[in-house]
């Protein structure tokens, strides 16, 4: 599976749901872009549902 990041254009900040939530009705906020070897980087990766099937 690919995963990618969200890149806002205005403020070059990626999307990122708060607290890590995987729930329906998350905020989801901006923040700095996280490198592969954070361990909270998972909550800014999103993928393609394409990818699932």
């Amino acid at each position: 599976m690919t995963y990618y990041w969200i890149i806002t254009q205005h403020s070059e900040k990626v999307l990122e749901t708060e607290g890590g939530s995987v729930n329906n009705g998350v905020k989801i906020i901006q923040n700095s872009k996280k490198t592969g070897n954070d361990p909270d980087v998972d909550m800014q990766l999103c993928f393609s549902m394409a990818d699932l099937s």
